[in-house]
């Protein structure tokens, strides 16, 4: 008896699965008839929803495609990450310059970026950098210099302000004390006043990228009425035979003892190599354009350099 209550059992639960399918096969057959009804009806040119994902209805299960987005967006693939190693050591300078009549109203804005200096016919910032960090140079600290040469001629910048090109293009903007302040390094002109500051970079920021801030109010001297092209110099106090023989750690000043009181040393070069330069440039896409100047005006000029 209990056997054939089992079997009747049986016999109830196929039966109802066998409902059960029929009845969806109706539901599905009765859908394809609609679409097909319907396929011929316009269709909107953007379709918009808001998506369902899995976790509304299933907690916990997370949708294993995409998401269609509103208003037709296509998804974004991400990007690949970057191979460890192959990305090098890059240096950036943002520069931001508002020149000012005298009576401090804003004539013209500038805002573009610039490079490191390298693989010039004189010393550069690659140069600079790296008699530094191997301990060769002590730092004496970043200026700025404007610099009023015809740059489509003349291309190379570490001979802008030192080389070949007359010293009385250059004019230059620094701290007081620094050492391109020391007669005979190329500059026609010296004005002090410029502030540097570091700013550190954040724990969790994208990226946490730590920077160096040079600003100031430079006024334009007699004799400078166009420029053509901006730069950041390094100072350095380097000893005679680190020149004669690199590779060694040499240096043999503070970085504080590296300014322009200093007093001579025959053993002791005070150097200054141009760190970062680019030509003066306006609109997007940037587009080279010097900027007309007038004695007496006033250059506010941030320029931000940080690595990546």
């Amino acid at each position: 008896m209990k056997h054939s209550m089992g079997q009747r059992n049986i016999g109830y639960w196929m039966a109802g699965l066998c409902c059960l399918a029929m009845a969806l096969c109706g539901v599905g057959s009765a859908s394809g008839q609609q679409n097909a009804a319907t396929s011929t009806a316009a269709v909107p040119a953007v379709s918009t929803f808001a998506p369902t994902t899995f976790s509304a209805v299933m907690p916990g299960v997370v949708a294993a495609h995409p998401v269609a987005k509103a208003g037709g967006e296509e998804e974004q693939e991400s990007p690949k990450p970057r191979k460890p190693g192959g990305e090098g050591v890059k240096v950036h300078g943002h520069w931001v310059i508002d020149l000012k009549d005298t009576d401090g109203k804003i004539i013209e804005h500038r805002d573009f970026q610039n490079s490191l200096v390298t693989n010039g016919a004189l010393q550069g910032g690659d140069l600079g950098l790296a008699s530094v960090i191997s301990g060769d140079a002590s730092p004496g600290g970043l200026s700025i210099v404007f610099v009023n040469v015809d740059t489509a001629t003349n291309t190379d910048a570490t001979q802008y302000c030192g080389g070949i090109i007359t010293p009385s293009s250059c004019y230059g903007f620094t701290s007081s004390n620094n050492i391109i302040t020391t007669a005979g390094l190329g500059f026609n002109a010296i004005a002090t006043g410029l502030t540097s500051t570091v700013i550190l970079g954040q724990a969790g920021t994208t990226p946490p990228t730590s920077s160096l801030v040079l600003s100031g109010n430079f006024t334009i001297p007699a004799g400078l009425n166009t420029i053509n092209a901006v730069e950041t110099y390094l100072s350095l106090c380097e000893p005679t035979d680190a020149i004669a023989a690199p590779g060694f750690i040499k240096a043999d000043l503070a970085p504080n003892a590296c300014v322009a009181s200093q007093p001579a040393n025959p053993n002791e070069y005070k150097l200054a190599y141009p760190l970062t330069s680019t030509t003066i440039t306006s609109g997007t896409p940037p587009a080279v354009m010097p900027l007309n100047v007038t004695p007496g005006q006033v250059l506010t000029v941030t320029v931000t350099i940080s690595f990546s």
